[in-house]
């Protein structure tokens, strides 16, 4: 036969077949029909998506059967020419069979009607649709649109896909949002005149659940109604559902074989909910993958990842988490002001369970605040009913470990980091069962699977309401969590040892590997402190120093700086009773990040630390003290102490003078000259000794360039275009600009951006141009925010209402 006849020979067949039972045939039947009568064999045929052997096994037969039904003969894949010749011969039916007519056409009694379809489905032409579907979670639901509209996707008939897997952590919305499927489904196959023709129709949706607890306001509560446990459970729920196949008192052979029988009359949604709590789910996968017909569709909910087609849910995105929240709370009359809304989200981490059980609590008279301090406490409803079932799989595996550890890592970590710690931790062996790299991957795909840890790229992270179900988990195995602390310090010790210790010099754009790590760092010294580990601290601090500092010039990492004063202050207080040569150090340190966060308050701390450590200058070394006399006179400039400023620089010249040159190398002696010139610069700027300022300017410019420091090439570069400003020379000072600006957007300098920009809108000032004095001061405002530069934010922002009132 030619190819090109074959698909209308197939219309053909089909339209006999619909005739005679009034139902279509599958895309399954019409490609095995078109592989058979193109002559291959029976071992050959294949359908995308499915098992050779399910297609041969159960598709196979149950097509020769189908047409045996309707040509009265017997068909199989040596007789199927002939028989369809035979078919072909035979007048067109005009309509379909009696016993279908009859089935369409028998009344349906009101009562059963009403009770088998919801109130809000559309009564036209109804269409009995048998279901067992509870009632809806939710009266509106929310979100989820990508998801839904892929699950509806892989339902529709022409989709080969017989069974779809919709995974996620506890309380993620899995149950929710599948039945919100199912009734959209539901509504379109109950009304034949639906508005949506395009939303796959059912003659029979049923539902089963293995879920042996919900979550409800007021706590835990275990199932009433007998869940669906067992493969014979579910057959049962099917025949009961289906109110046509007794399988009471059949063996369990007998029993699938009559439900498939029964299901393959019939299209059908099958759900089968909580999947990871069956008890004998292999027998129950088996069903579903080799027994089904092709008839019917199966979505399955777990919280374990399948290998079946999956459909993915996670926490819910903040805009429509937020919205969720703002329905609950209208539906419950719940007050909620912006930043409460704002903060559940975050306590909740977008769990839609969770968030259902807050608002839910906040009914019951406690108040928004009792809520929210006791919605992750461990050993709450919430966490267990999110994670206690999951987290029983795990218990004494490198998995649970793994899981314990990421509690010490407030954002993503590499996975070879938490590897490394939790098999340290467990005290494993390289002859450990679970030492391998394999054993490694297995334990964070099991992770993964169950949904408690997310990946992005090589690095993991967790929800809030998981990490504190892990942290109690924790706290029962005390030995554990010391031998995993130590390694984690360890691992802190070497990181800093690796890329911390480099001069300021060094430091080009600060250094990516410690800033792509730095929140996990931190409680590193928090924990450090709490133990009283000295020594720790003392070698991340050496290490760390510059690299704190740095973080000013970043966007809102000022607001951080108080958990490293609090770091020093402990330091320095434990220095005071050991060491006061190391104490002075330490407080040269405090001192010039309280000179740089620049309040009144803060200057005069620092002018007080720095005198204390001067009192011990006959024990310091040469860089200490070039240091201390240096910082000093930065701080009397921030003073407005024009003249104590020049007494603190005077002295640095005179330690660079006085004492040996071999006693300082010589990167460190010019950075120390770079930045003696740089602030008597300062100083002559603002006593308005233009030319003065220029030459220490430059001179710092070339000290600073020697040993490429660019924070000061390039800041000595805006004070010499602020001259250039001055002294009207207004070409030089935007071509100065114009360049550093580009060098610092490059770069990404926010520090040095900011300050251009403010230059850029006093040049465009002077011009007379307001409008784009505006625009460069409104630029230069918002980066003075972001950098937390309270002086210079006040500064830019008269400016600008000067600059506004003049225009007007």
């Amino acid at each position: 036969m030619n190819a090109s006849e074959i698909p209308d020979l197939i219309s053909a067949i089909a339209e006999r077949v619909y005739a005679k039972t009034g139902r279509d045939l599958t895309l399954s039947q019409k490609a095995i029909l078109e592989q058979a009568i193109a002559g291959k064999r029976l071992k050959d045929i294949q359908v995308a998506g499915y098992a050779d052997d399910t297609v041969q096994r159960v598709f196979c037969p149950q097509l020769w059967h189908l047409l045996s039904d309707v040509t009265g003969q017997k068909v199989g894949i040596r007789t199927l020419p002939l028989v369809i010749q035979s078919l072909l011969e035979q007048p067109m039916a005009v309509a379909v069979s009696s016993e279908i007519a009859e089935a369409s056409a028998a009344p349906v009694p009101i009562a059963q009607a009403a009770s088998e379809v919801p109130e809000d489905i559309p009564q036209a032409a109804p269409r009995k649709v048998r279901h067992n579907l509870p009632a809806p979670t939710c009266s509106g639901f929310v979100g989820r649109d990508a998801e839904i509209s892929r699950l509806l996707e892989l339902l529709s008939l022409q989709q080969g896909v017989q069974l779809i897997c919709v995974d996620g952590l506890g309380g993620v919305g899995k149950t929710t949002l599948v039945l919100e499927v199912a009734y959209q489904c539901l509504r379109a196959s109950c009304s034949p005149e639906a508005a949506d023709q395009d939303l796959p129709r059912f003659e029979a949706i049923v539902f089963t659940s293995a879920k042996r607890q919900f979550l409800a306001p007021f706590g835990l509560v275990e199932r009433v109604g007998r869940s669906q446990r067992t493969l014979q459970d579910i057959l049962q729920q099917i025949a009961s559902t289906l109110e046509e196949v007794d399988i009471a008192g059949k063996t369990l052979e007998d029993q699938v074989e009559l439900i498939r029988h029964a299901l393959s009359g019939r299209q059908t949604l099958l759900i089968v909910d909580n999947l990871e709590t069956l008890e004998d789910t292999q027998s129950v996968l088996s069903f579903l993958y080799c027994e089904l017909p092709p008839t019917v569709k199966a979505v399955l909910t777990t919280r374990q990842q399948s290998s079946f087609v999956p459909i993915r849910l996670s926490a819910m995105p903040e805009a429509e988490a937020l919205q969720l929240i703002s329905q609950e709370a209208a539906e419950k009359q719940i007050a909620l002001a912006e930043a409460e809304a704002q903060q559940l989200y975050q306590r909740t981490g977008g769990v839609p369970v969770a968030i259902h059980y807050a608002i839910g609590q906040m009914v019951g008279s406690y108040s928004v605040a009792y809520v929210l301090n006791n919605l992750l406490n461990a050993d709450s409803d919430v966490t267990r009913f999110c994670f206690e079932t999951s987290v029983m799989l795990l218990r004494d595996r490198l998995a649970h470990r793994l899981l314990m550890v990421l509690t010490f890592f407030p954002s993503p970590v590499p996975q070879g980091v938490l590897i490394r710690i939790a098999r340290v931790g467990s005290q494993s062996s390289s002859n450990h069962p679970e030492s391998g790299p394999q054993c490694a991957e297995q334990a964070i795909a099991q992770l993964q699977e169950l949904s408690l840890v997310m990946q992005t790229g090589d690095r993991h992270h967790m929800l809030p309401l998981t990490q504190e179900y892990a942290a109690a988990e924790l706290a029962q195995q005390p030995d554990f969590e010391q031998r995993a602390r130590e390694e984690w310090v360890a691992w802190c010790l070497e990181l800093a040892e690796t890329y911390g210790k480099q001069e300021s010099w060094n430091w080009q754009n600060h250094n990516d590997v410690l800033q792509a790590e730095w929140q996990n760092i931190q409680p590193v010294i928090e924990w450090c402190m709490n133990q009283g580990r000295y020594e720790d601290l003392l070698q991340l601090w050496r290490c760390f120093d510059v690299h704190i500092h740095l973080q000013g010039d970043r966007p809102h990492c000022r607001r951080w700086w108080g958990v490293h004063l609090d770091w020093l202050d402990w330091l320095i207080q434990t220095a005071r009773q050991r060491d006061m040569g190391v104490a002075a150090e330490l407080i040269a340190s405090r001192g010039w990040l309280l000179t740089s966060l620049g309040q009144s308050e803060r200057l005069l701390e620092a002018e007080q630390l720095y005198l204390e450590a001067w009192q011990w200058r006959e024990r310091q070394p040469l860089k200490l003290l070039l240091n201390l006399a240096i910082n000093m006179a930065a701080l009397q400039v921030r003073q407005g102490q024009t003249e104590s400023a020049r007494r603190w620089l005077a002295e640095a010249l005179t330690l660079l003078q006085q004492k040996p040159l071999e006693q300082i190398e010589q990167k460190e002696r010019l950075m120390q000259w770079s930045r003696i010139y740089y602030y008597q610069g300062v100083v002559a700027f603002h006593a308005a000794a233009y030319d003065s300022a220029r030459i220490h300017f430059e001179q710092a410019l070339d000290y600073a360039q020697q040993i490429n420091w660019l924070r000061v090439v390039q800041r000595s570069q805006n004070w010499l275009a602020d001259i250039a400003l001055k002294q009207a020379n207004l070409t030089a000072a935007k071509q100065i600009l114009d360049e550093g600006l580009a060098i610092a957007q490059t770069s990404q300098d926010l520090y040095q951006i900011a300050f251009y920009q403010r230059s850029l809108a006093q040049v465009a000032y002077t011009e007379g141009d307001r409008s784009l004095a505006q625009q460069w001061g409104q630029k230069s405002l918002q980066n003075f925010k972001n950098l937390d530069l309270t002086a210079e934010t006040q500064e830019i922002h008269a400016f600008l209402e000067n600059c506004g009132s003049e225009f007007r």
